[in-house]
Protein backbone atom coordinates (compact mmCIF):
# COMPACT_ATOMS: atom_id res chain seq x y z
CA UNK A 1 0.00 0.00 0.00
CA UNK A 2 2.33 1.93 -0.76
CA UNK A 3 0.28 4.72 -2.49
CA UNK A 4 -1.74 4.94 0.49
CA UNK A 5 1.48 6.98 2.46
CA UNK A 6 2.39 8.73 -0.40
CA UNK A 7 -0.93 10.48 -0.95
CA UNK A 8 -1.23 10.94 2.79
CA UNK A 9 2.03 12.83 2.74
CA UNK A 10 1.20 14.56 -0.22
CA UNK A 11 -1.51 16.25 1.00
CA UNK A 12 0.41 17.12 4.09
CA UNK A 13 -0.81 14.66 6.66
CA UNK A 14 1.52 14.04 9.76
CA UNK A 15 1.69 10.40 10.59
CA UNK A 16 0.23 9.18 13.82
CA UNK A 17 3.06 9.90 17.09
CA UNK A 18 1.39 7.29 19.19
CA UNK A 19 2.25 4.39 16.56
CA UNK A 20 5.98 5.96 15.30
CA UNK A 21 8.63 3.20 16.14
CA UNK A 22 11.82 4.13 17.78
CA UNK A 23 14.48 1.84 17.13
CA UNK A 24 16.23 0.34 20.51
CA UNK A 25 19.54 1.89 21.28
CA UNK A 26 22.32 -0.74 21.18
CA UNK A 27 24.43 -1.58 24.08
CA UNK A 28 28.02 -0.24 23.67
CA UNK A 29 30.58 -2.80 22.58
CA UNK A 30 34.06 -1.77 24.11
CA UNK A 31 35.52 -2.64 20.03
CA UNK A 32 38.08 -0.12 19.05
CA UNK A 33 39.69 0.39 15.34
CA UNK A 34 42.10 -2.48 16.02
CA UNK A 35 40.31 -5.12 18.16
CA UNK A 36 37.29 -6.05 16.29
CA UNK A 37 35.39 -9.42 16.61
CA UNK A 38 36.00 -12.46 14.60
CA UNK A 39 33.66 -13.07 11.93
CA UNK A 40 30.57 -15.25 12.53
CA UNK A 41 30.61 -18.17 9.84
CA UNK A 42 26.95 -17.43 8.20
CA UNK A 43 25.42 -20.92 6.66
CA UNK A 44 22.34 -19.86 5.10
CA UNK A 45 22.46 -22.67 2.60
CA UNK A 46 23.88 -26.68 2.40
CA UNK A 47 25.00 -27.65 -1.15
CA UNK A 48 22.62 -29.50 -3.27
CA UNK A 49 19.18 -29.55 -4.38
CA UNK A 50 16.71 -28.27 -2.31
CA UNK A 51 18.65 -27.51 1.32
CA UNK A 52 17.79 -24.26 2.13
CA UNK A 53 18.02 -23.67 6.30
CA UNK A 54 17.65 -20.01 6.25
CA UNK A 55 14.98 -19.19 8.78
CA UNK A 56 13.20 -16.03 9.86
CA UNK A 57 14.04 -15.33 13.37
CA UNK A 58 13.81 -12.38 16.25
CA UNK A 59 16.80 -10.37 15.65
CA UNK A 60 19.11 -9.16 18.43
CA UNK A 61 18.66 -5.24 18.06
CA UNK A 62 22.52 -5.41 19.39
CA UNK A 63 23.54 -7.76 16.22
CA UNK A 64 21.82 -5.56 13.76
CA UNK A 65 24.50 -4.44 12.19
CA UNK A 66 27.44 -5.99 12.94
CA UNK A 67 31.57 -5.47 12.45
CA UNK A 68 34.67 -7.65 12.73
CA UNK A 69 37.92 -7.67 11.77
CA UNK A 70 37.51 -7.74 7.96
CA UNK A 71 35.25 -4.44 8.28
CA UNK A 72 38.56 -2.86 6.70
CA UNK A 73 39.39 -5.03 4.03
CA UNK A 74 35.81 -5.01 2.83
CA UNK A 75 35.76 -1.16 3.11
CA UNK A 76 39.01 -0.69 1.18
CA UNK A 77 37.65 -3.34 -1.44
CA UNK A 78 34.36 -1.35 -1.91
CA UNK A 79 36.24 1.94 -1.92
CA UNK A 80 38.25 0.85 -4.88
CA UNK A 81 35.30 -0.02 -6.57
CA UNK A 82 33.19 2.96 -6.29
CA UNK A 83 36.76 5.38 -7.32
CA UNK A 84 36.86 3.46 -10.60
CA UNK A 85 33.29 3.76 -11.91
CA UNK A 86 31.06 5.32 -9.34
CA UNK A 87 27.87 5.49 -11.42
CA UNK A 88 28.56 2.20 -12.50
CA UNK A 89 28.07 0.99 -8.89
CA UNK A 90 25.76 3.46 -7.28
CA UNK A 91 22.14 4.41 -9.09
CA UNK A 92 19.07 5.65 -8.08
CA UNK A 93 15.64 7.79 -9.00
CA UNK A 94 16.20 11.17 -7.30
CA UNK A 95 12.58 11.90 -6.11
CA UNK A 96 11.95 13.77 -2.63
CA UNK A 97 10.55 10.19 -1.40
CA UNK A 98 14.24 8.46 -2.52
CA UNK A 99 16.02 11.21 -0.92
CA UNK A 100 14.05 11.37 2.16
CA UNK A 101 14.61 7.42 2.66
CA UNK A 102 17.89 7.90 2.09
CA UNK A 103 18.36 10.61 4.67
CA UNK A 104 16.54 8.36 7.07
CA UNK A 105 18.88 5.55 6.57
CA UNK A 106 21.89 7.50 7.41
CA UNK A 107 20.29 9.09 10.49
CA UNK A 108 19.13 5.28 11.81
CA UNK A 109 22.91 4.15 10.97
CA UNK A 110 24.72 7.26 12.88
CA UNK A 111 22.33 6.24 16.31
CA UNK A 112 23.31 2.78 15.96
CA UNK A 113 27.11 2.75 14.83
CA UNK A 114 27.51 5.99 17.62
CA UNK A 115 25.93 4.15 20.20
CA UNK A 116 26.91 0.30 19.79
CA UNK A 117 30.51 1.37 18.57
CA UNK A 118 31.76 4.31 20.75
CA UNK A 119 35.15 3.74 20.34
CA UNK A 120 35.00 3.48 16.46
CA UNK A 121 31.97 5.59 15.65
CA UNK A 122 31.96 9.90 17.43
CA UNK A 123 29.56 12.69 16.46
CA UNK A 124 30.89 15.85 17.26
CA UNK A 125 30.65 19.13 16.13
CA UNK A 126 28.33 18.05 13.19
CA UNK A 127 30.49 15.44 11.86
CA UNK A 128 30.26 11.89 11.95
CA UNK A 129 33.97 10.29 12.88
CA UNK A 130 34.79 7.20 11.90
CA UNK A 131 38.35 6.71 13.56
CA UNK A 132 38.66 3.09 11.71
CA UNK A 133 39.34 4.81 8.30
CA UNK A 134 40.16 8.39 9.31
CA UNK A 135 36.72 9.44 7.46
CA UNK A 136 34.30 12.55 8.68
CA UNK A 137 30.87 12.94 7.14
CA UNK A 138 28.42 16.28 7.67
CA UNK A 139 25.62 15.46 9.94
CA UNK A 140 22.86 15.74 8.89
CA UNK A 141 23.91 15.36 5.64
CA UNK A 142 22.50 18.47 3.48
CA UNK A 143 19.49 18.03 0.87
Amino acid sequence: MPGVFRDAREQGASPDPENDFETPAPNPTAYTPNDLATPQPYRPFRHGPNFITMGIRKVDWDNLIEMDANFLRYHDTKAKELEKDFHAHVQFLDTPTVRDACFEVFEELTKFLTRRYPKIFKLEGGVLHNFATGEAFPYPASK
